[in-house]
This record gives C-alpha cells, sequence and structure tokens, in this order.
C-alpha cells in the first residue's frame, strides 16, 4: 500500500430508510488478496473485494465493488482500465537511472504475480462467509490455520 491509504468498513453515521425508518447502512467485510497494490490517498469501502495481484490506482474511491485479480481499477469512482496485469512489488522508479529504467521492459519472474483459480484456492468472499458463519473463536482461528496459514500455494485467493 501507498501512504495515506484508508479502509472503511463502515459508516460513521447510520442511516434510515424515511418508509420503512430500518436502517440502510450496515457493516460489511473489505477483502484483500495477496500482493496487491493500492495506490496512494485511496479509499477502499465496505463491501469491496480486491483480489490478488490487483492493482487499485492513486486518489480512487472502490466501493462495494469486487475487482478481479490481475485487474487495474483507478477513478472515483473506481473503474476497470485493464484486465491481465500485475505490479512486480517492490519495483518501483523512483531511483532508477536510464540504464535501470530501460531494463524493466520486461520482467522475467511475472509469473509469481499471475494468479489462477485451482485446487488450492479459496474465494474472497467464501472466506469471509465462512468466517462469519463459525460461533467461536476458536473455531476462526482454526479455520484461518487450515485455509489461510498451511496454504503456501501463490493462488491462495483468487477473485473472478
Amino acid at each position: 500500500m501507498s501512504f495515506e491509504t484508508y479502509f472503511r468498513t463502515a459508516d460513521p453515521h447510520i442511516i434510515y430508510d424515511c418508509i420503512t425508518k430500518e436502517r440502510i447502512n450496515f457493516s460489511k467485510s473489505i477483502l484483500v488478496g495477496d500482493k496487491v497494490w493500492i495506490g496512494q490517498q485511496s479509499l477502499i469501502l465496505k463491501g469491496t473485494t480486491i483480489g490478488s495481484g490487483a492493482i487499485v490506482g492513486g486518489h480512487s474511491v472502490v466501493s462495494n465493488k469486487t475487482i478481479k485479480s490481475n485487474s487495474l481499477y483507478a477513478g472515483n469512482p473506481a473503474k476497470k482500465i485493464r484486465e491481465n496485469v500485475f505490479n512486480a512489488l517492490p519495483r518501483s522508479t523512483h531511483n532508477l537511472d536510464e540504464d535501470e529504467e530501460i531494463s524493466t521492459k520486461i520482467y522475467d519472474k511475472g509469473e509469481d504475480y499471475v494468479y489462477e483459480n485451482d485446487e488450492n484456492t479459496i474465494s474472497l468472499k467464501t472466506l469471509d462467509n465462512d468466517l462469519m458463519n463459525l460461533k467461536t473463536v476458536d473455531y476462526k482461528i482454526k479455520y484461518l490455520e487450515f485455509n489461510i496459514v498451511n496454504n503456501t500455494s501463490k493462488n491462495k485467493f483468487y477473485q473472478d
């Protein structure tokens, strides 16, 4: 993540429907996969899922949206700019001279950053739903150990 990025799983003020008097703005999870880049001063709001290898451009606002793995979203509101991209973290151009800049034209370890749905994958939304349905902290910890900690696959999380 870049600096001054914000994540908000809830609205600070409760809002009600004028006719039914029912609350309409309940809290929701924010789910983020592996090796995601979120640009400077972005705001990620409740209900957002960001798949592994995705990129959110600087100053973007993402609200209640699903960002597919290896895709680029940017803007306010954030919109899909491109699919099939990756950011080779922690590489950046901040301190590169001209020759070093040219050497970044092709990244020979790119497969390390391309995510696929395979037998080791768990959907971020399934993960969140499963955790919400487990009753005790002990069950949640065991679930996380089994599905996250012990899962050493690169394709641990994938989002369609």
